[in-house]
């Protein structure tokens, strides 16, 4: 008989998982806190369900494996957070994951009047000449002339590159724009994260910067054997967008064009031409506000036609 007991507290603690605790703080666009969210905290083949509390916040406890869990979100009028991705950096210790019971803060983004805009993908499309500035209109999606159609230099790429192997290359990319208050402003957001809304859907007023260089450098590491990479750009980055900005005699902004870019601004070298290749998703608003709420986001959610 004590065998038998003995074996079935094995068993019993062979399955055991260590435990994970997680406050999800969820709020708005405004950062007010969002009352009656569904929540689902997702552990290793565990879940635990609730709705936030008047604070915008719920906590679960959920047997995890693996060190990290999942966060989805769901309410009327708001976009869902599909996945967002929480690891416990503090290690696991008394069959705990540490930190314990942090407290995560979501932003949903509410629904509000997506605008038809102007979208395109650039993927792997070769800039026409290196060392020389090569504007892009992203109005017209393409290149001014000589190289293209485009009437307006929005985007005025610089290019370098140099290739010894498949192994040992490097390029540069430096993005400047035609006015003095057109720019970037970036959001990084890891790219395994999943949201209905990946940027709150009105563009900032202010905090663009006109001069941005991308670069990608790799070599051959004899004593591994692999090849290294540096690179200061990643599918994390998002960008606002603003181009064609007229500004009064006051400095107050007249009129622009806003927009975003999803997943970053790629770059790289092609090897049979010696010129560099560039990768950017962008969406540009015509109508001069700065809503970047596009129907292709609700249209993905399967709320317009």
């Amino acid at each position: 008989m004590k065998a038998v007991v003995l074996v079935a507290i094995a068993i019993c603690c062979a399955g055991c998982q260590p435990k994970a605790r997680i406050t999800v703080c969820v709020v708005d666009d405004e950062g007010k806190a969002v009352e009656k969210a569904e929540v689902a905290v997702l552990g290793f083949n565990r879940e635990e369900i609730g709705y936030t509390d008047g604070q915008g916040k719920f906590t679960a406890t959920v047997r995890n494996a693996k060190g990290s869990v999942d966060l989805v979100v769901d309410k009327n009028g708001y976009y869902s957070i599909h996945r967002h991705i929480h690891a416990f950096t503090g290690g696991l210790t008394n069959g705990r994951w540490l930190p314990w019971n942090p407290e995560v803060e979501l932003q949903m983004r509410r629904k509000g009047k997506p605008v038809p805009m102007i979208e395109k993908e650039m993927r792997d499309v070769e800039v026409p000449v290196n060392d020389q500035p090569v504007g892009f209109d992203l109005e017209l999606g393409d290149w001014v002339a000589p190289y293209g159609h485009g009437k307006i230099s929005d985007f005025i790429f610089l290019t370098r590159c140099s290739v010894t192997n498949e192994q040992d290359f490097a390029s540069r990319l430096l993005l400047t724009f035609s006015n003095s208050q057109d720019g970037l402003i970036i959001k990084r957001i890891p790219y395994r994260n999943s949201y209905g809304l990946l940027l709150p859907a009105m563009a900032p007023e202010t905090g663009y910067s006109n001069r941005w260089e991308f670069i990608l450098n790799a070599h051959l590491n004899h004593a591994s054997g692999f090849r290294e990479t540096e690179s200061n750009s990643s599918e994390d980055d998002n960008f606002y967008v603003r181009v064609r900005t007229k500004v009064a005699a006051d400095g107050r902004i007249q009129s622009a064009m806003y927009g975003k870019i999803h997943r970053g601004i790629l770059h790289g070298p092609i090897r049979r031409s010696g010129k560099v290749s560039v990768t950017f998703d962008y969406y540009l608003n015509p109508d001069g506000t700065r809503n970047t709420e596009s129907i292709s986001d609700r249209r993905r959610i399967g709320e317009m036609p």
